[in-house]
Order: C-alpha cells, then structure tokens, then sequence
C-alpha cells in the first residue's frame, strides 16, 4: 500500500511520532487494525474548537442579525461542509485596472 502524505504533515507527524517511540508505518498499522477492531474511525472527526466557537458566535448573531438567520445560516454550514470536503473550487484573485 502506498499513501501520498504532504511534507509538511508527514514532518509534523514523524517529530510526533518519534516522541511516542513510533515510526509512521507502525502509527498506519496501530490505526488500520483499530478501523478493523472497532468497525469505525477510532477517533472523533468533528469540528475544531476554533469552528465550534465560531458557530456559537454565528448562531448568537443570528438572534439579532437577519444575515444570520436560519436559512442563510444552514447555507454557512452547508459551504463550510463542502470546503472541509474538498468540494470547492479556488480561484485566484484577479485585480481588474479602472
């Protein structure tokens, strides 16, 4: 099996890693055999601290901010999802001359 981890996740794994007495393959394998163990992802994929203050911030907002209201909130939600998932397209900015 061969997985493409960027450099800068691999180097910040690896310093982790060598802390705990693991290499990369060995920290790969503990983690496959709990997925198969367990029959689930054995850690929690939520949202960070950051994104769950930011949500409460959105949502306290919303009480008095029609910007932040119900509909235009789940939308907020649904574009936050979709970038998490890689589902969105970046552009560049392009600086247009009057």
């Amino acid at each position: 099996m061969n997985v493409y981890v960027d450099d800068i996740t691999a180097e910040r794994a690896k310093e982790l890693l060598d802390e705990f007495g693991f290499d990369i393959q060995t920290a790969v394998n503990v983690f496959l055999r709990q997925v198969i163990r367990e029959k689930e992802i054995p850690f929690s994929i939520g949202m960070t601290y950051d994104e769950r203050k930011r949500l409460q911030e959105i949502e306290e907002k919303a009480e008095y901010d029609e910007y932040f209201s119900g509909v235009n909130l789940e939308h907020i939600m649904q574009s936050v999802q979709q970038a998490k998932e890689g589902k969105v397209i970046v552009h560049d900015l392009i600086e247009v001359e009057d």
